[in-house]
């Protein structure tokens, strides 16, 4: 069963299933400007042989079967306190990659599709362009 861990908290010990995680690719950065007497435009980042990324997002869907209304409110309010506790980017852990971690903070919350007896939840993360290893002085990859 495919789990992650935010902040160092397993998704499962608040009692949820993790139906899906979707991490997406970084984008490449671009800053075109126009150049007087010159057709098209310049990207800088080309110019410089820079290449420079922006935020990937992270897609976790996931649910909890309740007893009734009241479970499932008190179920929303305890992953929204955990998944929101930390003001800055923390270490995000995908069950499918143990050995990379992705620092990341919410940026969404959705219980909207909730019913009367299941917690159902959509959380968006924004996390930095790069995975990073556990190992002590572990690489950063895309």
């Amino acid at each position: 069963m495919r789990d992650f861990s935010f902040n160092d908290i397993r998704a499962s010990n608040k009692g949820m299933t993790v139906e899906s995680i979707d991490i997406g690719y970084p984008s490449f950065r671009s800053s075109e400007t126009t150049v007087p007497f010159r057709d098209s435009t310049i990207d800088v980042y080309d110019l410089l042989g820079l290449k420079v990324y922006d935020d990937r997002t992270i897609t976790v869907k996931m649910w909890k079967k309740c007893i009734d209304r009241l479970e499932v409110e008190k179920s929303k309010n305890e992953v929204a306190n955990w998944l929101y506790a930390q003001a800055g980017k923390v270490r995000f852990v995908d069950s499918a990659l143990p050995e990379k971690f992705f620092k990341a903070k919410i940026s969404s919350f959705d219980a909207s599709a909730s019913t009367r007896k299941a917690c159902i939840i959509t959380a968006t993360f924004k996390a930095d362009p790069y995975m990073y290893s556990v190992k002590e002085g572990g690489e950063k990859t895309i």
